[in-house]
């Protein structure tokens, strides 16, 4: 293989391989013919440095050809040759090489093989980074490209189907990927060529609920090889890496007469959840006094059926005060989750007067007229600060009593709802008519007209 490099003899510029080797594969830096660090020219020019080199190679008693024009008295070859010039077409023909026995090669394993089978690979410094190539052993090294997030796939079953690419030198013994769960790396399974440079294998997925951990072992003559480089230290992973999914209805704005109120979860996930994991922090602040704000506690939810998970708010509380709060949950695999995901829910309280409702449960109107018979109700809504004794009656428009729908104590609360079924005292079905509908809770009465219709 013959590589040609242009000197630059008169300090204008720099060779085009050692631009390209420095985008593709890293900053060269030349020896002397005694492999010591080069004092030449170009370290004597700081506006012509690369910086520190990555690599280094000969760059001086470089053997070229002078002149190279067929038939020119001035052709030479075998000249001694000094400079970056040399040096980094000395690497460059390496990348060549190893491009051709390797095609699938990347910029970036080229690099990395080129580093860690250099000279100085283990304790690279400031003189000759990883220190001088060695195409002989980069070369020997397996060549994988694998990418976990893209290159594996659970095949719905029992099994993860990894697949890579890999090139690899004469003389290997099969390679084989090995796995294992959390604790240890306990089996291995060939890897099978799909033909050209495809591999592939299925580990199975009998590790339950934990990521699956493997890595790639390749053998000759005795010597072994791993990807990631140090395995088992290093290795890759597949499996449950899915946070659980939590959802939760935002409490808003809340009747201070009915706290505490309820947090409710559902969350869901592949894995179990870890129940001690899953839990609320919050923090309280008052409307009245903007200074005065709470630190961060937490409360517990507690698992009321498969998925749904709920507690209420610890202690008491007051008009005017809101609560910021969020939920979070682990699973088993120690995948946790967040909600929101970012800032925090709120529940404002306010207090509650005594209120009759118009309209549905959504406000969206009256209900008139009332349809009896239809097979549903009047439902009546209205709103208690207290507990209070509450009395509901119907009238005629005679100002007759009709019935006396409900009587007795009613807890405090918003949006507390009676139905009516549209008949009188004696469970008749009134005719169709105006009627008048009587409320009566503590100190507060209102009157509602209801038209019924049959």
């Amino acid at each position: 293989l013959r590589v040609a490099g242009r000197a630059d003899a008169d300090g204008e510029g720099r060779p085009p391989s050692a631009v390209v080797l420095q985008q593709h594969v890293g900053r060269i830096g030349e020896l002397e013919a005694d492999f010591a660090a080069s004092q030449g020219r170009d370290r004597q020019r700081p506006d012509l440095l690369l910086g520190e080199p990555d690599l280094a190679a000969l760059g001086e008693g470089v053997a070229g050809l002078v002149n190279p024009r067929a038939g020119t008295p001035e052709s030479r070859y075998g000249e001694s040759l000094r400079g970056t010039s040399y040096s980094a077409p000395l690497i460059a023909g390496a990348c060549a090489l190893l491009l051709e026995i390797h095609p699938i090669l990347t910029p970036d394993l080229l690099a990395e093989a080129l580093k860690s089978t250099a000279s100085r690979s283990a304790n690279p410094d400031t003189l000759l980074g990883w220190g001088i190539v060695n195409a002989h052993r980069a070369a020997l090294l397996p060549v994988v490209r694998h990418d976990p997030p893209a290159d594996v796939a659970w095949n719905g079953t029992d099994a993860h189907d990894v697949r890579l690419r890999l090139s690899l030198v004469p003389g290997f013994d099969p390679p084989r990927v090995v796995f294992g769960g959390k604790e240890a790396f306990t089996d291995t399974a060939a890897l099978d060529s799909e033909g050209g440079f495809d591999f592939a294998c299925r580990i199975p997925a009998d590790y339950p609920f934990q990521p699956t951990r493997y890595y790639f072992l390749f053998t000759r003559n005795d010597t072994v090889y791993t990807v990631p480089k140090n395995a088992p230290e290093s290795y890759f992973e597949i499996g449950d890496a899915t946070p659980p999914r939590i959802a939760h209805t935002e409490i808003g704005r809340f009747p201070v007469q009915e706290w505490p109120a309820e947090v409710v979860a559902v969350i869901t996930d592949a894995a179990p959840i870890d129940e001690e994991s899953v839990h609320v922090a919050y923090r309280f602040l008052s409307f009245e006094w903007k200074d005065r704000q709470s630190g961060l506690s937490t409360f517990p939810l507690a698992r009321r059926d498969d998925s749904t998970f709920a507690a209420t708010f610890p202690g008491a509380a007051l008009p005017g005060f809101s609560f910021q709060y969020w939920i979070h949950a682990c699973d088993v695999n120690g995948n946790s989750a967040r909600v929101p995901a970012v800032g925090y829910f709120t529940a404002a309280l306010y207090s509650v007067d005594y209120a009759l409702h118009y309209g549905n449960e959504e406000d969206e109107g009256p209900t008139n007229p009332f349809v009896a018979g239809s097979g549903g109700a009047y439902r009546i809504f209205f709103d208690l600060p207290e507990r209070s004794d509450v009395r509901i009656r119907i009238y005629d428009t005679a100002g007759r009593f009709v019935r006396e729908v409900w009587k007795g104590s009613m807890r405090a609360g918003r949006r507390l709802s009676v139905d009516w079924d549209g008949e009188d005292a004696g469970g008749n079905a009134l005719r169709s008519g105006v009627f008048f509908l009587r409320f009566e809770a503590g100190p507060f009465t209102a009157t509602r007209k209801i038209v019924v219709m049959r």
